[in-house]
Formats: structure tokens, C-alpha cells, sequence
């Protein structure tokens, strides 16, 4: 189904894993040291995956994917 963000502010994470037949992805978001779980996102066809992202407060906030033990990159999102 359609997500759609309750909060002011809001924004889409998307990307794709190549070379893994994974169902899902995980969406972590780093809190202090630790890195939590924010959403499990389905992932489509050719291994893209995209996910409405609600942030609560304006600020930086550093994400990444993970499927298994592999992990993506840090991403830096900056909600104004």
C-alpha cells in the first residue's frame, strides 16, 4: 500500500541492492552510538526499494540499509 508521513516533515529514502535476492531491507538509523531499526521495506524487482522517511525534529540524521550482515553506506539526511 501507499505510506504516507503524519509529521511535518517527510522525505523518500530509495536505492537498490545488486547481487543479493533479498526480500527486504532494513532502515537503521544511528541513535548516540547504536544503530536502531526504523523500518523493514519490501524490496521490488532488480532489487530497488524506496520508503517514506518521517522525521520528527528539523536536524541531521545519519541512515543506512542492511540485509544480512552487508550494510550500505552511511547517508546524511538533513530535514529543515
Amino acid at each position: 500500500g501507499v505510506q504516507t508521513c503524519a509529521l511535518p516533515i517527510c522525505s523518500t529514502l530509495s536505492g537498490s541492492i545488486r547481487g543479493m535476492s533479498a526480500r527486504q531491507v532494513r532502515i537503521e538509523a544511528r541513535v548516540g552510538e547504536a544503530w536502531r531499526l526504523v523500518v523493514t521495506v519490501p524490496v521490488r524487482r532488480q532489487g530497488a526499494f524506496a520508503t517514506p522517511v518521517e522525521l520528527p525534529v528539523a536536524g541531521g540524521y545519519d541512515v543506512r540499509a542492511r540485509v544480512g550482515r552487508v550494510t550500505s553506506d552511511v547517508v546524511r539526511i538533513t530535514a529543515r
